[in-house]
């Protein structure tokens, strides 16, 4: 895990928002008073050490309740996650940002792809990535090629009744909306470092991110106080219509 240093405190070069790597990066923030100063140090401790994550310091509570709406996502889709190499949530991931033009996400997701692979001792042929444009290539296995489809389909709405057949077949009605959330997730994320103007870089601190642990429960993303805080809560809020 890359450690906090003077280099990590460095601002990307083109960021449009001041990088929060660090408490003093932090106590730099004008727009934050005391009390979400301290929120956002707490929230150093709880959210992945990445760029991405470390970008929304600027806002401690967007940053929680979307570190939440990720475990989530996660502990729906369980046991994919995206860190399972060419998983349907990895590839969603991939794609998306190359839809999205996010090198970010697009590179780092490709990155962890091909790191996780060799970690997890799993075949993985990094030459799909050559032709991630043409789901209909032989190179790629049934499902990866209905994610692919299913999530540019999403994307440019041009959704078909083939496709979403597919889909419904393989997924199951369930499985199959909660992968379309798992999208409108990593979209999010998209437009972020997009709008951020967040790069990828070549530099060690970059491929220090990458190599995050593939154990999932090593990550708390399948911690399940999450989902039973989460069902407590949807169980005490009102009833519509009183």
């Amino acid at each position: 895990m890359a450690q906090h240093n003077n280099e990590l405190s460095q601002q990307t070069k083109g960021i449009r928002l001041p990088m929060v790597r660090t408490d003093a990066d932090i106590d730099a923030l004008s727009h934050l008073n005391s009390e979400e100063k301290a929120a956002a140090k707490e929230n150093q401790r709880r959210v992945p050490p990445s760029d991405g994550w470390y970008l929304l310091g600027h806002d401690p509570e967007l940053q929680a309740i979307s570190r939440i709406d990720e475990i989530a996502s996660i502990g729906l889709l369980k046991p994919d996650t995206q860190m399972v190499p060419f998983g349907p949530m990895n590839l969603i991931c991939i794609e998306v940002g190359r839809h999205m033009g996010a090198d970010w996400m697009a590179i780092g997701m490709s990155t962890i792809a091909i790191n996780m692979a060799k970690v997890m001792k799993r075949d993985l042929n990094p030459a799909k990535l050559a032709v991630i444009e043409n789901p209909d290539s032989n190179i790629w296995t049934d499902e990866e090629r209905l994610t692919l489809k299913f999530t540019r389909a999403c994307l440019t709405n041009t959704m078909t009744d083939e496709v979403f057949a597919q889909a419904r077949e393989t997924w199951g009605e369930k499985r199959l909306l909660r992968i379309i959330r798992w999208i409108s997730y990593v979209h999010f994320w998209a437009m972020v470092q997009n709008a951020c103007n967040l790069k990828w870089e070549p530099t060690e601190r970059f491929q220090e991110q990458a190599d995050i642990p593939p154990d999932p429960e090593v990550r708390l993303d399948l911690d399940p106080k999450v989902m039973e805080g989460l069902r407590s809560l949807w169980a005490s809020m009102p009833k519509m219509g009183g």
